[in-house]
């Protein structure tokens, strides 16, 4: 299983202002089928910074995943805490999985709250396939608080 980081693009990022209650950003970031040289293959998507949380989280499939394609979204502890195998539909173009919904089934979902992440992180996506696909894009949407 090899690793690819693609957190470095802040392109997509807007600042949120909670008050008191801390500061946080918005990021929206994409990964294609072409990011996973193999089936297993894990893509760091969005930095968590030290003292936050994920107050909100959304995927979306922009481009159809063909060829058996399972994705699920979690972070470096927990592979699929956000979405597991199921919770997104891979073959279903702009359908929004909302990772924090009554019916989500990730792990941090079924825990009943997300981890309070004491230091850096970040936000992964994994691919697993039994016939390679070649196409497919999915869009992860994240609000992160960070707490002062």
């Amino acid at each position: 299983m090899s690793t690819v980081d693609l957190t470095t693009d802040n392109t997509a990022q807007v600042a949120a202002n909670f008050g008191e209650h801390g500061t946080g950003i918005t990021i929206s970031r994409q990964c294609s089928f072409s990011d996973f040289a193999a089936s297993g293959d894990d893509v760091q998507l969005i930095a968590v910074p030290e003292n936050s949380f994920v107050a909100q989280m959304y995927t979306r499939v922009v481009e159809a995943f063909d060829g058996t394609s399972v994705l699920i979204v979690g972070d470096d502890n927990t592979t699929n805490g956000y979405a597991v195998d199921g919770d997104i539909a891979e073959t279903s173009i702009n359908t929004v999985h909302n990772c924090f919904c009554a019916d989500a089934t990730g792990q941090f979902v079924v825990k009943g709250a997300t981890p309070f992440y004491t230091s850096d992180d970040t936000i992964d996506v994994l691919l697993t396939w039994s016939t390679t696909p070649t196409v497919g894009i999915l869009q992860v949407v994240a609000v992160i608080v960070t707490i002062p």
